[in-house]
């Protein structure tokens, strides 16, 4: 990391802890009884688009939950992705373009943020600037992350896992804890 990224970096994380939570409607949700489910993740490999590609065909088949999107930040420009990451249905991505020089996202990815998902789910291992932007001004009415998460303080239910747990893993624990509790 050169001094322009680590002192971009250094604003970035300050201007984050500044940033205010969006305006939203809090309500407690389960997969039991929701209609749309929000996965919000840093997409850096094939295995893990996969992995959540079948996770939101068990949520729509298992759950009967009628919009299930991913959306990923992609930290490439948009003319160089490989083929797995061409536009599907379920998916949306925002790229180095969308994001300004202090990482914060520009306008275009307010359409998802503006979106009130029942149910986000901050898939975020590590700590990833754009997309903690992301959670913060999402109006999703439920957001669901790691307790360890640098964004933690946006979220209405946190699961504690350990750092290294597998994705898959992690989507599993997601899913026990959003269908044992009523949130309502």
């Amino acid at each position: 990391m050169d001094v322009f990224d680590g002192l971009r970096t250094r604003i970035a994380k300050n201007r984050l802890k500044k940033e205010q939570e969006a305006t939203r409607l809090r309500e407690g949700y389960n997969l039991t009884n929701c209609k749309s489910v929000a996965l919000l993740y840093k997409d850096i490999d094939e295995e893990r688009f996969l992995t959540i590609k079948a996770y939101l065909v068990l949520l729509k088949t298992e759950f009967n939950i009628p919009e299930v999107k991913a959306y990923a930040y992609v930290d490439k420009d948009e003319k160089n992705l490989p083929t797995w990451q061409i536009k599907h249905q379920e998916f949306d991505f925002f790229f180095r373009k969308n994001v300004k020089w202090n990482m914060e996202p520009s306008v275009g990815v307010t359409m998802f943020t503006n979106n009130e998902f029942d149910i986000l789910v901050d898939l975020s291992r590590d700590e990833c600037i754009p997309i903690s932007y992301v959670v913060a001004r999402s109006k999703a009415k439920m957001k669901v992350g790691r307790v360890d998460s640098a964004c933690s303080r946006f979220y209405d239910f946190m699961i504690d896992v350990d750092q290294d747990i597998s994705l898959s893993d992690y989507l599993k624990k997601v899913s026990f804890y959003l269908t044992k509790f009523n949130f309502e």
